[in-house]
C-alpha cells in the first residue's frame, strides 16, 4: 500500500505528495552526496583514495535509482577521471532523460482537479515501481548507456 492509497482526500494527497517526494529524494541522495564530498580536493591526491573514488563513482552511476543520483555520480566520475566509455551514462543522456521526465511530470501535474490528482498518483506509483531513472531512460533517447 502506498501513501497515495492511504490518503483518500485528493486535496490532502495533493499537499502531501510534494513533501513525500522531497523527503524521499533527500534520503536517497545522502549516500552519493557523502561520496561526492569525500572524493574531492586534497583527498584525491592519494592514489588509493582516487582509485576507490573511481570504483565507487562507476558503481553508483551504474546502479543509480534516480536521475539526480545518476547526475551527481556522473559529475563525480568525470571529476575523478573515469573514462567516458567506463561510465554507464554520460551527462548529455542524463540531461535529456531529466528533460523527458520533466515533460512527463508536467503532463501529469498540469491541472489541479481530481483527474490531475489521479495522474499524479499513477505517475508516482509507476516511478516507485520502476525507479525514476529507469522510467526516464525507458522514454525515447538518443544514446544507449555504455556497458
Amino acid at each position: 500500500m502506498s501513501v497515495a492509497d492511504a490518503v483518500p482526500d485528493a486535496a490532502t494527497l495533493g499537499h502531501a505528495l510534494p513533501q513525500i517526494i522531497f523527503n524521499g529524494a533527500a534520503i536517497e541522495r545522502s549516500d552519493v552526496l557523502a561520496l561526492y564530498r569525500v572524493c574531492r580536493g586534497e583527498g584525491l591526491r592519494t592514489p588509493e583514495r582516487l582509485a576507490r573514488c573511481q570504483v565507487l563513482s562507476r558503481h553508483v552511476l551504474a546502479n543509480a535509482g534516480d536521475i539526480n543520483e545518476a547526475q551527481t555520480a556522473q559529475v563525480l566520475a568525470d571529476r575523478v577521471g573515469v573514462p567516458a566509455q567506463q561510465q554507464a551514462y554520460d551527462a548529455k543522456t542524463l540531461k535529456e532523460a531529466q528533460s523527458r521526465l520533466n515533460e512527463l511530470g508536467d503532463q501529469a501535474f498540469g491541472m489541479h482537479d481530481c483527474a490531475a490528482m489521479q495522474r499524479v498518483k499513477s505517475f508516482s506509483a509507476e516511478r516507485a515501481v520502476s525507479g525514476e531513472l529507469a522510467m526516464a531512460m525507458a522514454l525515447p533517447r538518443s544514446r544507449q548507456p555504455a556497458r
